[in-house]
């Protein structure tokens, strides 16, 4: 009896020595979509979004620390204008023929329990990079349920500068500050 007691309390004390692996989760491309919303003219808003952006979201349990890739492929640029979008994917904007894709990065920001508020990151977009400001403005995961995967949700918010990209064309009729909000869900591997 002794002895199996002794047993079963180094077997749970191995057990608690075990790290927890870091959640791994894979963007769902069907629901993470980056929409962006500049102005135009000083008054008229418009809003444009990119169909097709995949990447990865990890969690550590054991740091409290985390990090997310977006990878955004620029040609799926919609604007609801046919013929905007086509401007918009040449060479003085996106250029998407040389710049097939866009990404955001934010590396071992510190989760403290809960996601936090502000994240810093880089964005590179059209061969350039630049730090970059992300704002959580909500994020929940739920657990897995017995046969079902984990899946966070959220809602992510910046706000660049597109000159700093090199867009500088027609800066007095679009402005030069451009909204950028990311729905994101993000699935266990």
């Amino acid at each position: 009896m002794r002895l199996r007691a002794l047993s079963c309390w180094l077997v749970l004390g191995s057990l608690a020595l075990v790290h927890a692996a870091p959640l791994v989760y894979e963007l769902n491309p069907a629901h993470t979509r980056p929409t962006f919303d500049v102005i135009r003219l000083g008054f008229l808003h418009t809003p444009g979004v990119f169909a097709d952006a995949t990447g990865e979201l990890t969690l550590d349990p054991d740091t409290k620390v985390g990090s997310i890739e977006v990878v955004i492929k620029t040609a799926s640029l919609t604007t609801g204008s046919a013929s905007r979008d086509a401007y918009l994917k040449g060479p003085e904007f996106f250029n998407v023929a040389m710049y097939p894709t866009a990404t955001v990065t934010a590396k071992d920001f510190s989760l403290d329990g809960h996601f936090p508020a502000r994240v810093d990151g880089t964005m590179t977009m059209l061969g350039i990079s630049k730090p970059i400001a992300l704002t959580l403005v909500s994020m929940q995961c739920d657990a897995a349920n017995a046969g079902q995967k984990a899946v966070c949700h959220g809602q992510v918010s910046t706000r660049i500068q597109r000159s700093e990209w090199g867009m500088s064309r027609y800066q007095l009729f679009v402005a030069n500050t451009v909204t950028i909000d990311v729905a994101v869900e993000a699935v266990s591997r």
